[in-house]
């Protein structure tokens, strides 16, 4: 029997997050829920679950005990193990031989018996998702699952997902189209579905980027400071600079992948990840405006990064062969020189990162990085990433960066909300 939605409404004051929603999930069907950040994604989750009341509308088709969710935060039992935190999903006595039978195709063997506490965030992630995938519920609701996995263990997630979910309904929230891809879902976008703006439905607001004209921005871009508008065009010509678009959530780059050219952001916005055999960290964000990829390109090597567009983002690439080579023309002189500047600040923000990643206490990490912020005139730093990207750049567990900011602002070391911080 399928799951239907009739005019699903929320509001939170004056801001109205769900504007009436219809939708009908099909059994047997996988869907991924996509769109940006604050448009009512996780409020539509937690109605669907029982955890937040509609305004108005009705769900038909759905009865006591038949959801199970894997959330955001993994919900684990710390204290036991992988094992045992599945097992007890069970109504009858479950078999632990099977229950790490199946958990090894996703954690490595020798971790089974470990107390979850001891895993890494990528592992817990697995374990908060075998257990939702064990549960017999008809809907299986899977918030972010792929969160801090790498490639390769996004793959072996992906093949367990679907092995595992049998004929039921299965409902995943994801920024990342390539996973709606590998899935074979249907995409489900929030702004199709009569979804809305609102801060009150999550912690973050997105901001919103001026919309400049692609002068303006050339303007802006370090590489070219100097350089007259008539220079500029004469250079990107010469080194045979183009542009190419790129879609929200598509990748623009991948590890290991050879790059010879530097990325001009002309409209929109990108973000580097680093991903690594336990999870992925976020290193920077790139507006309109600014480069990247400087080293890669003049280094000839191969990615250590991955750089995805957040929203729909066009980039101009500019080759540095010919930029390297030629030694006579004033302009690209000048951009030589502008290239190594940016470089060096880079790599003084790359040492900055190092710096906090060795430091053990999360609050000690938080102020370090705070600290690295510009301050406007009222004293407020404001951070370039959202709470969770916050979490995810200081590798920190979500949950965790929550709670010391709330502890913090408490104990009046901080003040401000989202991402407008003072620090006292």
């Amino acid at each position: 029997m399928s799951i239907t939605l009739r005019n699903i409404q929320k509001s939170f004051g004056a801001k109205k997050v769900l504007t009436g929603v219809d939708y009908t999930l099909e059994d047997g069907k996988i869907y991924c829920l996509m769109g940006p950040s604050g448009m009512g994604k996780t409020t539509l989750l937690r109605i669907l679950m029982g955890l937040e009341n509609p305004d108005a509308g009705t769900i038909d088709g759905l009865g006591e005990n038949d959801i199970a969710a894997m959330f955001q935060e993994d919900r684990l039992f710390m204290w036991l193990s992988p094992v045992e935190n599945v097992a007890i999903m069970y109504k009858t006595k479950p078999d632990r031989e099977k229950i790490a039978e199946n958990l090894a195709k996703i954690l490595p063997a020798d971790c089974l018996s470990q107390p979850v506490s001891q895993l890494s965030g990528g592992m817990k992630r697995r374990v908060a998702l075998a257990r939702a995938m064990h549960f017999p519920a008809k809907l299986i609701i899977l918030d972010e699952p792929f969160t801090g996995l790498d490639k390769d263990t996004r793959q072996q997630v992906i093949d367990y997902i679907l092995e595992m979910k049998g004929d039921r309904i299965l409902l995943v929230a994801t920024h990342g189209v390539d996973d709606a891809k590998l899935l074979g879902a249907t995409v489900i976008r929030l702004e199709e579905l009569g979804c809305g703006n609102c801060a009150g439905c999550c912690m973050d607001e997105e901001d919103e980027a001026p919309i400049l004209s692609q002068e303006e921005v050339l303007q802006r871009v370090k590489l070219f400071e100097g350089l007259s508008a008539e220079s500029r065009t004469r250079v990107i010509q010469r080194l045979g600079g183009y542009e190419v678009s790129y879609g929200a959530n598509e990748a623009i780059w991948r590890q290991e992948e050879s790059r010879e050219n530097i990325g001009v952001i002309l409209r929109g916005c990108v973000q580097a990840e680093i991903s690594t055999e336990r999870e992925s960290q976020i290193i920077r964000k790139f507006y309109a405006g600014e480069t990247f990829g400087e080293a890669i390109a003049v280094g000839k090597q191969s990615s250590w990064v991955e750089v995805w567009a957040l929203q729909e983002t066009r980039i101009l690439f500019i080759p540095t062969e010919k930029l390297l080579q030629d030694m006579d023309d004033r302009d690209l002189s000048l951009m030589k020189s502008n290239l190594i500047r940016g470089m060096a600040e880079k790599l003084t923000i790359l040492s900055l990162k190092n710096q906090l990643l060795a430091e053990p206490r999360l609050r000690k990490r938080i102020l370090m990085y705070l600290s690295t912020l510009k301050t406007d005139p009222e004293g407020f730093k404001t951070l370039p990433f959202s709470q969770k990207e916050a979490a995810r750049h200081l590798n920190a567990n979500y949950s965790a960066y929550c709670r010391e900011i709330s502890r913090m602002r408490e104990e009046g070391i901080i003040e401000g909300d989202g991402r407008k911080i003072r620090i006292k």
